[in-house]
């Protein structure tokens, strides 16, 4: 149920900054054509309502040990410019990934190197590690989940090689995104600095 607005697709499908071009329509073309149906799906559970305001916040918890950034401090201009959505990153310690919250696996990249999630609240998530890892094939990586699974800040959803990451020339940090920001009412991202995989770190609440 995860889908990249058209209009930023139109806009940035390719785009240069400091010399160096982010082709984002290909980059993401497996999971646009995974989540096209999630759409619809999204309009319906719009047109159901999400509950009492105590359904629609949920709390947030890093998904890695290590250091949580702001987005604006991830070095990939397509993240930190916000051109997918609001998030947060973790530059990891180990090569163990969580979810950041309960909810669900909607979509699992065959390059492994991605996870979207839905969380209880319906706000959509895209779990991406690592900086242009999808060049890497999956080779790195150990996709532990699949759609449809149950996931909680204990699920362990996917494993990293970091060694490989750094032979490869690829940066490591494990990048939050909110994908469906037109139906999130408030992203408070409360902790950054070094944290524990599981810890609290903010709180995210749909409309």
């Amino acid at each position: 149920m995860i889908h990249i607005d058209s209009t930023i697709l139109n806009k940035y499908g390719n785009i240069k900054y400091n010399q160096i071009e982010y082709k984002i329509e290909s980059y993401y073309s497996e999971y646009i054509k995974k989540m096209k149906a999630g759409i619809v799906m999204g309009m319906f559970d719009f047109l159901k309502g999400k509950g009492g305001d105590s359904d629609k916040t949920q709390t947030l918890t890093s998904p890695a040990n290590g250091k949580v950034i702001a987005i604006e401090e991830v070095d990939d201009p397509v993240f930190s410019q916000k051109m997918m959505g609001d998030g947060f990153g973790v530059v990891p310690n180990d090569g163990d990934v969580y979810a950041p919250g309960s909810g669900k696996v909607v979509s699992v990249f065959p390059t492994q190197h991605a996870v979207g999630l839905e969380l209880d609240n319906g706000v959509e998530v895209l779990v991406h590690i690592g900086i242009d890892t999808v060049e890497l094939e999956g080779a790195p990586f150990d996709t532990l989940v699949k759609e449809g699974d149950t996931v909680t800040p204990d699920t362990k959803i996917s494993t990293v090689d970091l060694e490989a990451l750094a032979a490869a020339g690829k940066e490591n940090t494990v990048i939050i995104i909110f994908s469906n920001m037109e139906q999130v009412e408030n992203f408070d991202l409360t902790t950054t600095g070094e944290t524990t995989k599981g810890s609290e770190i903010g709180t995210i609440s749909a409309k």
